[in-house]
């Protein structure tokens, strides 16, 4: 495994967490399930891109080794 999908795999961890933690909060607000799955995937989704973004701005992303 090269260093891009290691960057991959934790940013994908990252997002997951961010939107593990999201859930928790839109659950207390509003405990639908279908209103918590579509929040969280969208929390993940954002953050992932956000982040892989943010690396490849900045020269830590894969795409230029």
């Amino acid at each position: 495994m090269d260093r891009s999908h290691t960057r991959s795999i934790l940013v994908l961890f990252v997002a997951v967490m961010v939107g593990i933690l999201a859930s928790r909060f839109i659950r207390s607000l509003w405990p639908d399930p279908v209103v918590m799955f579509v929040a969280t995937a969208g929390v993940i989704m954002a953050v992932d891109l956000l982040l892989t973004a943010l690396l490849e701005r900045t020269g830590w992303g894969g795409g230029r080794e």
